[in-house]
């Protein structure tokens, strides 16, 4: 509803009460829209129910002036409370309220080299470019390619940055190298890249989701949260990497690592390069690598409600199992033809057999029974259990070292039996 409202006065500045306020359409005389007449102040307001352009006239005797909607002025300066633009259509008005400011603020208007629209909505402030278009200040730019494409490009020169800050707090940072920051404004190792700072904060530093999850694990990370890096020990820094997936049939795992390429040595040695590395070293203090003490302990493999270790490598090289006493013993099993069976199923063309191989009656069932292979069912081949074969072995050695005993003992009890004798 367009409202108008203003003061009258006459040619000695006196304000004029009673005169005539008429309403029309614009650039007409007739019909009157609406009509008032101003108070002792000289004071007038009208209105119409019907939204369009008008013109204002105003009657005082024989002496009319009108105030029409076509005029257009020039001023230095125009301070308003609200800024009604209306809109080429003449139905309606944008209404601007500025917020309340505790202090006189700026607004400047960038150059511009074509047209550009401002596009907004009741929470965000949006530009939306023109083809070809781009809002310019200096060497920066934004704006849309001249392919019509809708990329937003932002062009930031060589050497400079385009900055995001928070009550003069720099927050991110982009700069014309292609670098960048989160937080932080410079890093002298990276040359190109992605930099985040998290401050003393000890959450997570990256979390990657997705709308397919919700495994429920929320005492570690959100429940659509899959990938999580953070920091391994508040103050001393470190990772913590955690990859977590939903409990259900359908998954069979929550973690994988893949490395395709590389050309590895053949020959195994000590400064060998492999495809791939796990490189483990402490810290000497004093902006150096140094090497892990005898038996330190390098790599653990573990698991449980609570981390138990399954298998450590230590300093040395040395391998370290779990050795649960609830693991499958051999003594119920001819350990010696037990581990002759291994091999006559690992590798049967490569078997040199004898007259000892007939006493042999075990095969892969047995050896699955006593844990030294696995019954895969997915169709694979069986994978070897190394430390049950390791107690295969032992046991076996135990069998051997018991009979060359009793072969002894035997042996003892006959030279006895023939010194006796005489012989």
């Amino acid at each position: 509803m367009p409202e108008f409202a203003g003061f009258v006065y006459d040619d000695a500045g006196v304000a004029i009460n009673g005169a005539t306020a008429n309403l029309y359409d614009r650039n007409t005389t007739t019909p009157v829209r609406a009509t008032t007449t101003t108070n002792s102040s000289g004071y007038f307001s009208i209105s119409h129910a019907t939204e369009g352009r008008f013109d204002v006239e105003f009657v005082n005797g024989t002496s009319k002036r009108r105030v029409k909607y076509d005029d257009a002025r020039q001023f230095q300066e125009v301070e308003v409370s609200n800024l009604l633009v209306r809109n080429p259509a003449s139905t309606f008005v944008y209404d601007i309220v500025p917020a309340a400011i505790t202090a006189n603020r700026q607004l400047t208007l960038p150059l511009l080299t074509g047209t550009a629209t401002v596009v907004c909505t009741p929470t965000v402030a949006n530009i939306a470019f023109g083809v070809g278009v781009a809002m310019v200040a200096g060497d920066y730019a934004i704006g849309r390619d001249a392919d019509g494409t809708n990329q937003l490009h932002l062009n930031v020169p060589t050497g400079a940055s385009f900055e995001w800050s928070e009550q003069d707090v720099s927050r991110m940072v982009l700069s014309g190298g292609g670098l960048l920051f989160i937080n932080d404004t410079a890093n002298a190792q990276m040359t190109l890249g992605l930099t985040i700072n998290q401050g003393a904060n000890d959450n997570e530093i990256l979390a990657l989701k997705s709308s397919d999850v919700a495994h429920g694990l929320t005492s570690f990370t959100e429940t659509d949260t899959y990938l999580s890096i953070g920091k391994n020990d508040g103050p001393a820094g470190g990772a913590y990497l955690i990859a977590v997936a939903e409990d259900t049939v359908g998954v069979a795992r929550s973690f994988r690592l893949d490395a395709v390429g590389g050309l590895p040595d053949t020959v195994p040695s000590t400064t060998a390069t492999a495809l791939g590395l796990m490189y483990f070293a402490e810290h000497d203090g004093a902006n150096a690598r140094a090497a892990s003490a005898a038996n330190a302990l390098i790599f653990a493999v573990a698991t449980g409600a609570t981390i138990t270790n399954k298998f450590i490598v230590d300093a040395e090289g040395d391998l370290h199992v779990d050795g649960a006493t609830t693991l499958t013993a051999f003594d119920q099993w001819d350990d010696v033809a037990l581990a002759r069976a291994f091999d006559q199923f690992r590798a049967p063309d490569q078997v040199v057999r004898d007259e000892w191989d007939d006493f042999v009656k075990y095969g892969r069932r047995e050896l699955v029974e006593a844990g030294v292979l696995s019954d895969p069912h997915d169709g694979g081949r069986p994978m070897v259990n190394i430390t049950q074969l390791q107690r295969l072995h032992n046991g076996a050695i135990w069998q051997l070292g018991k009979r060359l005993m009793m072969q002894q003992r035997e042996i003892e009890t006959l030279r006895q039996q023939m010194a006796l004798k005489g012989g």
